[in-house]
């Protein structure tokens, strides 16, 4: 997987709706946070998974959704 990242969204979490830059169907490269806590996402299979994350650490995490039931991070920021 490619790491590095050219385009990055503020995320608004929504437990129906996809992350805004998903209207051409890309899935991120990676999600970060400022403040640690709880990411609850989707992937493009609609699997849904809660991973802690610390602030300031990039997680290589493919998602089409960041989902606002069980997220306690705030300060998402979603890497494609």
């Amino acid at each position: 997987m490619e790491l590095s990242s050219s385009e990055f969204i503020a995320v608004t979490t929504s437990d129906t709706v996809a992350l805004s830059y998903n209207s051409i169907g890309r899935t991120t490269k990676g999600i970060a946070c400022a403040v640690t806590g709880n990411i609850a996402c989707k992937n493009s299979l609609g699997t849904s998974v809660t991973h802690y994350c610390v602030a300031g650490v990039i997680y290589p995490i493919r998602a089409t959704l960041i989902m606002t039931t069980n997220t306690t991070a705030t300060g998402i920021v979603a890497y494609f």
